[in-house]
């Protein structure tokens, strides 16, 4: 997974005379002496160039700060792109052997004690607080020193939060790997299922945003539906209409406020969230109507569950020292194990909704300039450009439309998996958030496919390839979910979906950990998945041995 530091890969920064554009592109230097893997599990997507120039660096000096506060034996993980798409190389640190020593005294005698009040403090002190000063500045921008004001606020931002995103995810990561220890040496089992067992049930805010706009279906009267029956662009004027739509759609917008920070990719500037466009939460809406989940009882039967394996668990350990040490590290883990699923909904997702507007509002100065056409714009320029626009403004029209037209050309295409120099061995993580982009491309046999048993159980259906969010309202309750990968705003129609399926990630990838939750059997890191399978083809998912296999018409 890693190589040694090379001095010539350095990050550039904005202020670095290279520009941006170039700096930010992986060269081919590089790709001999790093192992570049394309992050398809989070970036699955062409990233545009203004939100690149905040996240490609970020991801360099957040992991670079996090990864010496928590003594990690990689120095970084080192980001660059190739033609729009998302790459990074984990370098190894030059004292490696010494941080990872230093490392797992670190975890198990001060971070993981007190990682949950860590991560309240966190959120409500620090990320908080930051989103709140992103809308100040949105609402009061109105200058081109404004604008390069908030750039500089952005850039900061994004350093800080993607250090705090590290920071707070990998404790869940050690703490994860010594129960498995812990598990594997108290009962000769080595099966991750066993721990997901025993922590099932926990809420979320992924689920709780799932429940919350469950409960809302739940609560909508006739009108609701009889106007979402009509066609989609239809929908806001005909629930304006009457009483009960226009109640609905205020308690809507209380929803939105509150859990509205998703769009259709979490990760850019580019995509409206769903408080911008509430048809996407109201798609959802729709479906739900058509087939109720109980969430509550759900969650209770998870729960019991989760008692259960504890108790069966406990009966197979036998009463020694480790076995203390493992109910005291359960005991720990326990109120931060929803961590890996919190940090979408405070960082993910959150930062680009609250960095948004305020890159609108540059846009929107950038316009009055005579530079650009419109506001959304904006997001074709890398950063270095922006500022340099803003200080002294120059048409970029023609710039930005070629820009677009070749974004979208890139959305097409399907990106290399890797570049560079394989490692010698594996790293168990990263094929476990991955998979194993670097695995050779399964043959599509007649009779299935292989890909990572994700969450147990079989399931035999019909299947729906969905592409992107504006197709969510395709899928029919029990369809196999089918697409190259999920991130929160996917996670509705897991209550939907009979099954799923993934072309990218690992065992602890965000389609993994949810469709567990929902108890749906998923093959993950399946590859060729939305090349080879077709809307309406018969499946049987075995979510327990990695398999889709083809039943025929």
């Amino acid at each position: 997974m890693s190589h040694s530091l090379n001095d010539q890969t350095r990050e550039q920064t904005p202020s670095s005379p290279v520009p941006l554009e170039q700096s930010l592109q992986l060269g081919e230097s590089e790709r001999q002496i790093g192992y570049w893997i394309q992050d398809e599990v989070h970036f699955g997507h062409p990233l545009t160039p203004l939100f690149a120039s905040f996240q490609v660096p970020a991801l360099t000096v957040g992991t670079h700060r996090a990864f010496a506060t928590l003594s990690m034996p990689i120095l970084e993980f080192r980001a660059r792109l190739v033609d729009g798409y998302f790459y990074q190389w984990a370098v190894e640190a030059p004292d490696a052997e010494a941080r990872g020593q230093r490392q797992r005294r670190l975890m198990a005698e001060e971070i993981i004690p007190s990682h949950p009040e860590r991560f309240r403090r966190v959120v409500q002190e620090e990320l908080l607080p930051l989103y709140a000063d992103l809308e100040r500045r949105a609402r009061g921008l109105t200058t081109r020193d404004d604008a390069l004001a908030a750039l500089e606020t952005i850039g900061a931002a994004y350093d800080l939060v993607w250090q705090r995103h590290f920071e707070l995810v990998l404790p869940l990561m050690a703490a994860r790997g010594a129960l498995g220890d812990l598990l594997k040496r108290l009962t000769g089992r080595d099966d991750p299922a066993v721990l997901n067992a025993i922590f099932a049930g926990v809420l979320t805010k992924t689920l709780e945003t799932d429940r919350e706009l469950r409960r809302l279906a739940e609560s909508a009267p006739p009108e609701v539906a009889q106007a979402l029956a009509s066609p989609q662009a239809d929908w806001l004027a005909r629930l304006e209409d009457t009483s009960a739509g226009r109640d609905f759609l205020t308690r809507l917008a209380a929803f939105l406020a509150e859990y509205g920070h998703r769009a259709a990719h979490s990760h850019e500037f580019v995509e409206p969230t769903w408080v911008e466009d509430p048809t996407q939460p109201l798609a959802l809406i729709r479906t739900y109507l058509r087939q109720p989940f109980a969430f509550d009882a759900h969650v209770s039967h998870l729960l019991a569950e989760r008692q259960a394996a504890l108790a069966t668990l406990r009966d197979a350990m036998p009463d020694t020292p480790e076995r203390a040490a493992f109910e005291r590290l359960y005991q720990q883990v326990l109120p931060f194990w929803g961590v890996d699923e919190d940090h979408h909904f405070f960082i993910d997702a959150m930062l680009p909704a609250k960095a948004r507007p305020v890159v609108l509002k540059v846009g929107a100065v950038l316009v009055a300039a005579d530079v650009l056409a419109d506001a959304e714009d904006v997001c074709f320029l890398y950063r270095d450009e922006a500022e340099g626009l803003l200080r002294a403004p120059a048409d970029r029209r023609a710039l930005v439309a070629a820009r677009r037209a070749d974004w979208r050309r890139q959305q097409k295409t399907v990106p290399t998996s890797y570049f560079g120099v394989r490692p010698d061995k594996d790293d168990p993580l990263q094929v476990m958030v991955f998979g194993e982009p670097d695995r050779p491309l399964p043959i599509a046999a007649a009779d299935g496919l292989k890909g990572q048993p994700a969450s147990a159980g079989v399931y035999r259906g019909r299947v729906r390839v969905l592409r992107d969010p504006a197709e969510f309202g395709t899928l029919q309750p029990g369809e196999v979910l089918v697409c190259r990968t999920t991130t929160p705003p996917w996670t509705p129609l897991f209550s939907i979906a009979g099954a799923i399926v993934t072309d990218a990630g690992g065992v602890l990838s965000h389609a993994a950990t949810v469709a567990r939750e929902y108890r749906l059997p998923a093959v993950v890191g399946a590859r060729i998945a939305t090349q080879v399978l077709s809307d309406g083809q018969l499946v049987t998912v075995n979510g327990s041995t990695g398999t889709v296999t083809l039943d025929g018409a």
